[in-house]
Parts: structure tokens; sequence; C-alpha cells
């Protein structure tokens, strides 16, 4: 019996304790590809158990051709992050955050007036939405400079109303003297890529 617990005490004197990986001064450079689309380019730095992040993110499409139910569209978003981790292992992290954020959008198509024969015209239509997501980050440390991450969260934005899909209007939309007219969405935001850190 003593025999076995001497062989046991051992065992657990010659475990090694499993250390949480310390992030503290790193920063890092990455790609994250949101759901809605839209790739991201990433700065990340770390302090001991908060993190700042800035995030540029850029999307165009071009349908052939661009009418006005389906635009040449460009969007630019740019972001700011704000990180405070609540979990810790050796080779993965768990945060909650915030970031705000803000967007362009270009519309562009063109429009014909069949009747008088005139050449097409060309409709340029610029919007700004402004919005914050509230992720929950998680990150997996492949080794000492590699991570792949991946978000999940709430997200609320406000702005002009967007229009449907098909075309037709909002009730929103069609209230055409009023002077600002701000639409307001929330849903859930995710994504994933990966990290540098250097």
């Amino acid at each position: 019996m003593s025999r076995y617990l001497a062989v046991l005490l051992l065992g657990l004197l010659a475990a090694t304790p499993s250390y949480a990986r310390d992030m503290t001064g790193k920063g890092g450079v990455g790609l994250l590809v949101t759901t809605d689309g839209m790739p991201m380019a990433v700065f990340r730095y770390w302090r001991t158990s908060f993190a700042v992040e800035g995030l540029v993110g850029y999307v165009s499409a071009t349908p052939a051709p661009a009418r006005v139910t389906h635009p040449d569209t460009t969007q630019v978003r740019l972001a700011l992050g704000f990180l405070y981790r609540i979990g810790d292992a050796a080779k993965a992290s768990l945060a909650l955050g915030v970031r705000p954020w803000v967007e362009y959008t270009l519309a562009s198509y063109s429009v014909f007036y069949r009747p008088n024969g005139q050449t097409p015209t060309q409709i340029d239509d610029g919007t700004w939405r402004f919005g914050a997501e509230i992720p929950l980050h998680g990150e997996v440390f492949l080794n000492d400079h590699f991570s792949l991450v991946g978000h999940v969260g709430l997200t609320f934005d406000l702005g002009p109303p967007n229009g449907r899909p098909d075309g037709t209007a909002t009730s929103l939309d069609q209230q055409k003297d009023a002077t600002l007219l701000i639409g307001v969405r929330g849903g859930f935001a995710g994504g994933a890529g990966a990290t540098y850190y250097f």
C-alpha cells in the first residue's frame, strides 16, 4: 500500500503544470472573413488580459448589367475593437469584447430614359451606417506566432433604411417629405480567420 502511495506522490510531483499563454505586449496582423462576406484586415495588440484591435474591410460587387435593383456596390468598413480575456489555456483563449464600426456603401447604376431617346444617366448613391458588435472571440494558437481565430456575437447598426432585395420601397422609404430617416437593425455576427504575431 505504501509503495502505491509513493508512486502516486512521485507522479504528482513530476507532473508539469499547464500555464496560460502570456500574450502581454504582443501584436499581430491577420485576416478575418465575416458572415456577411466582408474580408477584413486586422491588427491586434494584447496587454495582459486586454486587447485593442483595428479592422479595415472592403468588398465590391459588379453585376452585369448594373441596374436599380442590382447596382454596382462598394463597401468600406472601419472598426475599432476592445477585447477582455475571460478564459485562458496553454494553447487557446476566450475573450468578450465590443467592436464599434462605421461603413460607407456606394451604389452605382444607370438609368435609361427610353421615351426621349437619351443616353443612360449614371447614378451614384452613397450611404453611411454605424454600428457595433459584441463578439465572443476564440483563439487557438498553433505555435508562438500563428493562431486561428473565430467569433460569434450580437450586432446592431443604424443608418438609412435598407431597401428590399426586390427593389420595392418600404414604408419608411415612402416618406419622401421627411428630413431624416433612420433604420435600426439587430442580429448575429460571426467570422473566422488567422493572425500572425510578431
